[in-house]
């Protein structure tokens, strides 16, 4: 068996500040700080599709924005194929960009609406593809609306004259075009009507399936997870608080917000509906992490030591664990 990590997290850290106002220099405030990715370690085997999981302001986004270089990494490490990324590196993110492509939440926005469907296209081939010709590189832009599954004879259309869901499908094949080893899946149907939905992720699962096609997956809806993945990390205030694969996740959480999760969910799991009672209150702020477990504000198991230590890390078992004090009570 290859030990060999598809691609491996260690310790990573992303942080944000919010810029200093007036306000701010008059009563002498120091800048704040937002802790969007915090001590986040992951493993991910190639061919795999992990979902992140985990309501907005979680850090879902901003982990995956941090993979191609778009968030600043403040520290830690990641290894891709087992060699580490230098992101301070000159020309990393053209190289970055060859082996992970991301699939936004909102099609029409992450497409230039003067460009047709063909010139999308031939954009990135003729960057990624140098040695191809023309004719070349026309008959690869018509493979990738085969692949994707749109008629050719919406090759010289633009986005405003699409409908959602084929706007999805040419933002896939504009990722697929570069031939990436991970897609980064922001949202990836949010945007969408319910019943253009099903079709995307089909075709997701299709082009896992047929390409070995490694997909990290962010979505804040459990059932798309449920549909989709293999394993869940579940994150809440910029830390993944559970790990698992999808069965040990939805059958036996142990961590309080993963009960939480899925008791807003109920048809994945209706026997554990009243387990620990639901989700109360808002997320807080990233601004202001509460000290102790990050969730102890808005935890129906709280105790004194909830709100005075940071939970270590609990194995349930070699592939499932948890940051909870008390997961042996769940």
């Amino acid at each position: 068996m290859n030990s060999k990590k598809f691609l491996k997290i260690n310790n990573l850290n992303v942080e944000f500040s919010k810029e200093k106002t007036l306000i701010n220099f008059i009563f002498r405030q120091s800048k704040k700080i937002v802790k969007a990715v915090d001590d986040v370690d992951l493993e991910i085997d190639e061919g795999e599709i992990i979902g992140l999981v985990g309501e907005s302001g979680s850090g879902k986004s901003s982990l995956i924005k941090a993979l191609v270089g778009v968030n600043k990494i403040k520290n830690g490490r990641i290894f891709y194929q087992d060699q580490e990324i230098n992101y301070k590196k000159r020309g990393i993110k053209n190289f970055l960009s060859k082996q992970f492509q991301m699939v936004f939440q909102d099609p029409y926005s992450s497409l230039n609406p003067s460009m047709t469907v063909l010139n999308t296209l031939k954009e990135v081939l003729k960057f990624h593809h140098t040695n191809m010709n023309n004719n070349q590189i026309y008959n690869k832009a018509l493979n990738l609306l085969d692949l994707v599954g749109l008629s050719q004879d919406l090759i010289n259309r633009k986005p405003r004259s699409l409908s959602g869901g084929q706007r999805q499908r040419v933002g896939i094949a504009r990722a697929l075009a570069v031939d990436p080893k991970l897609l980064l899946l922001d949202e990836p149907v949010t945007a969408l009507d319910v019943s253009i939905q099903a079709q995307i992720l089909n075709l997701l699962k299709e082009l896992n399936h047929k390409l070995n096609l490694t997909m990290l997956l962010v979505a804040h809806e459990l059932s798309i997870i449920d549909f989709m993945c293999s394993k869940v990390a579940v994150m809440y205030l910029g830390k993944i608080i559970e790990f698992g694969y999808k069965d040990e996740i939805f059958n036996n959480p142990k961590h309080p917000y993963t009960i939480g999760l899925i008791n807003s969910m109920p048809k994945l799991n209706p026997e554990k509906r009243n387990r620990n009672a639901a989700l109360m209150g808002d997320i807080p702020s990233a601004f202001q992490i509460p000290k102790g477990c990050r969730f102890n504000t808005r935890c129906a198991m709280t105790k004194d030591k909830c709100f005075k230590l940071e939970p270590e890390k609990k194995y349930i078992n070699e592939s499932h664990y948890t940051f909870c004090h008390f997961s042996d009570e769940l």
